[in-house]
Parts: C-alpha cells; structure tokens; sequence
C-alpha cells in the first residue's frame, strides 16, 4: 500500500498500481509513504478516477472559477504532492496496524448483516 502525501485525493487505483505489496504480507509490512517524486508520478496518473472528474469537480479541487481540463487538473495534482513528516508518518501507523488485523476475505471487505447472513 503507497501512502500519498498531498493536499488533495489520490486515485486508489493508481497508487495500488505503485505498491509492491505481494497479497501474502499483511498491510502493516506493505506500508510505503511515498516519496516526492513517486507522489508526484502517482498523482499524475490517468486513470479511471481522474477520467470520471467532472468539469466542475476539477475547477473546485484547483480553486479557480477559470475552465479547465484534465491534463491541467493532473499537472495541478501531481505538483500538490509533499514530503511526509515524521508526525504524519507515526499517526499512521496505529491505524494501518489496526487494519492489518482485519479477517481478510480475498482482498474484499465482507458486510454482516444484524441477522449474520452477508
């Protein structure tokens, strides 16, 4: 799992496309903050996230009244990324270690219903 330092959201696709993370090593062990330059690689990315912004979506996210487009929209992202700090990175981890021992069920989140059924 890629952890991006930004301002603003980040595809997941594009970050999971990042990781290194084998399906065997628990999310804890997968953990990576990345660093500027993968940041900014990761949040250039066309993908199916940025493709389904909506006009007004990515004018909102650059905070401008001006039109836009999506290759102004991922240039704008991918210079919004920044270094993780030592505090950020320490917040982190409790949660991913948390996460990481969730029951996992074939990469997907399983739902329970009140009566036990799924």
């Amino acid at each position: 799992m890629v952890i991006v330092g930004s301002e603003g959201a980040v595809s997941q696709e594009a970050a999971a496309k990042a990781s290194s993370c084998n399906e065997g090593h628990t999310l804890s062990a997968c953990l990576d903050f990345a660093d500027l330059h993968r940041a900014q690689k990761i949040r250039g990315h066309k993908d199916r996230w940025a493709r389904q912004l909506s006009d007004f979506e990515m004018a909102a996210r650059q905070k401008t009244a001006e039109p836009t487009n999506l290759k102004e929209f991922l240039d704008f992202a991918a210079a919004a990324r920044r270094r993780w700090t030592a505090q950020e990175k320490m917040n982190w981890r409790p949660l991913v270690g948390k996460l990481s021992d969730l029951p996992r069920n074939k990469g997907r989140a399983t739902r329970r219903m009140p009566n036990g059924s799924h």
